[in-house]
């Protein structure tokens, strides 16, 4: 065998009920795979999934219809305007997961307003920086690699430019039915599933 692929099932995905029924988190719920903290004047603790049928997850984010399987997340569930006083700065949404050394995750996200990812608080390549509304109203497909063997944290790091809505929309790639499981120590109740696909040789 040479290297792994490890990819986050469906069970993962940011906004995924954490039990049998697999479904979306209600509108307000706390999501339980990710920690989050604010900015100092915005000391937020708990990522929750932001309300779908009002500004902006209704437009000019990218809507439900764009996937059906996430949602956004972000520190409140209701923005109700243009202006979030005191919520500009970096907000941190902290995946930790178990891995073994070479393995790797693809999938794809957004974000309102730029965001990069980093492995274990090291940056990563992957980033949205164009500081335009294609920031948060298209996909950006994303890999992360150079996990090393046992606990790893991956974090979004998402900029809030302004005193304005925030929030984060995360899916992983899906893999085929073969392979072998991990489970994400810290996740483990919460459903979160890795699997590996070695390869062959």
């Amino acid at each position: 065998s040479g290297g792994a692929e490890m990819r986050l099932s469906c069970s993962t995905r940011n906004d995924m009920q954490p039990n049998a029924s697999g479904g979306l988190l209600a509108s307000g719920a706390t999501d339980p795979h990710y920690s989050l903290s604010g900015p100092i004047n915005n000391p937020v603790t708990a990522a929750v999934v932001v309300n779908p049928s009002t500004y902006p997850a209704n437009g000019p984010w990218l809507r439900d219809s764009a996937s059906l399987a996430s949602q956004w997340i972000g520190p409140i569930e209701n923005f109700d305007s243009r202006s979030y006083p005191g919520s500009a700065g970096n907000y941190d949404y902290v995946l930790t997961v178990t891995a073994e050394a070479g393995d790797t995750v693809s999938g794809r996200w957004a974000s309102d307003n730029t965001s990069n990812i980093l492995l274990n608080a090291v940056s990563t390549s992957n980033s949205i920086t164009s500081r335009t509304s294609s920031d948060f109203n298209s996909w950006h497909p994303f890999t992360i690699t150079g996990f090393g063997l046992g606990t790893n944290t991956i974090t979004f790091r998402v900029n809030n430019e302004s005193d304005g809505p925030t929030g984060l929309r995360v899916e992983f790639v899906t893999p085929e039915p073969a392979g072998l499981f991990l489970v994400g120590a810290a996740l483990a109740g919460a459903g979160l599933v890795a699997r590996r696909r070695k390869s062959q040789g």
